[in-house]
């Protein structure tokens, strides 16, 4: 029987059929996730009407199809989209108010020491 690990993950499994989808040549896949994670994807997949076995094989149907990951894969970005345009703006404000633009760490300091 399969059940939780004694870490704080769970022990996760899936079975899978081979490349020509038969019911006589089922694989087992095993890994280890976070509960946290497993109980929050367990909750979306009961709400679109799936257990984790069968929403792991729709991601490796979709896989095999597409052969690629079916999502795309990035990096998040630190700012969102419109904190950047704030940034953004407030930096062409700032050049356009005659901003004061300095070169060093030293000059930046001399800027703000005479501004006391």
């Amino acid at each position: 029987m399969w059940g939780k690990s004694n870490v704080s993950g769970v022990n996760v499994f899936a079975a899978f059929s081979d490349q020509h989808y038969t019911l006589d040549a089922m694989q087992t896949i095993l890994g280890k996730i976070h509960e946290d994670l497993e109980r929050d994807a367990e909750e979306v997949f009961q709400n679109l009407g799936l257990d984790s076995a069968t929403a792991i094989r729709v991601f490796l149907r979709k896989v095999v199809a597409t052969r690629s990951i079916p999502f795309t894969l990035e990096e998040e970005p630190f700012f969102s989209a419109e904190e950047e345009d704030e940034i953004l703006a407030a930096a062409e404000e700032a050049r356009g108010n005659g901003g004061i633009r300095t070169n060093t760490l030293e000059e930046t300091q001399a800027v703000l020491d005479s501004m006391k």
